[in-house]
């Protein structure tokens, strides 16, 4: 039988297949910015976690010869802080639809890549929230208007820097609760519960806990 529990799976990234690997390592390069992280012919690794594989390989490994382009059934997403200055250089590239403001204000544009698999194209959301708060509505405003949980925006709001800032201070946090777990359990081992350490050790642990707790519902521009 097999432990669930022990399974764990990493998601490394979406494969695509395609028809002229030249022309769609210059098309994803020039259009979307990446660059080819591994080449190794038939496979191509690009930034970003996208894997370009040959047609006529992929159709190997699945053993099928039937394999249909423009299917629109599955999308490339990506976001961009310039979405105008994205639309400006799409004058040679085929859209599935021009730029377009979704129900919830954020803009996109849908193109296809030169095998006809969609690519979508959207403004950050946090440069969608922000203009909606710049424009003067509250965070409960602008969660109806964009049809979306309050926590949500919250999130989407701090900037990526301060979120790494911010899971730094909790993971070195719990790894300090670890350590003070483990050294009141060895003094109980040892009947000293009543010794000056073990009252600090305590008293540490449950300031952790205050501390902890305010860093996860605290505005985390102002931590």
């Amino acid at each position: 039988m097999i432990d669930k529990e022990a399974i764990r799976l990493k998601y490394n990234g979406t494969l695509v297949a395609v028809s002229d690997m030249e022309r769609s390592k210059d098309f994803y390069k020039t259009v979307l910015g990446l660059n080819v992280e591994t080449d190794l012919g038939a496979n191509v690794i690009l930034t970003g976690g996208i894997f370009l594989q040959t047609l006529e390989t992929w159709r190997n490994f699945i053993g099928k010869d039937e394999t249909t382009f423009y299917n629109h059934v599955m999308e490339l997403y990506f976001e961009t802080d310039d979405f105008d200055g994205f639309v400006e250089k799409l004058c040679t590239v085929k859209l599935v639809h021009p730029p377009l403001e979704q129900s919830w204000g954020q803009r996109v544009v849908r193109l296809y890549d030169p095998d006809g698999h969609i690519v979508e194209v959207g403004e950050n959301m946090r440069i969608v929230i922000q203009r909606f708060m710049d424009s003067g509505m509250t965070i409960a405003q602008t969660a109806v208007r964009m049809d979306v949980p309050e926590d949500y925006l919250k999130k989407s709001l701090i900037r990526p820097e301060k979120s790494s800032q911010i899971q730094k201070m909790l993971t070195d946090l719990t790894a300090e609760q670890e350590q003070i777990a483990q050294q009141l359990a060895d003094l109980r081992a040892q009947g000293r519960e009543k010794t000056v350490l073990f009252k600090q050790l305590f008293t540490k642990k449950l300031s952790n806990l205050n501390i902890i707790e305010y860093i996860k519902n605290a505005d985390p521009e102002k931590l």
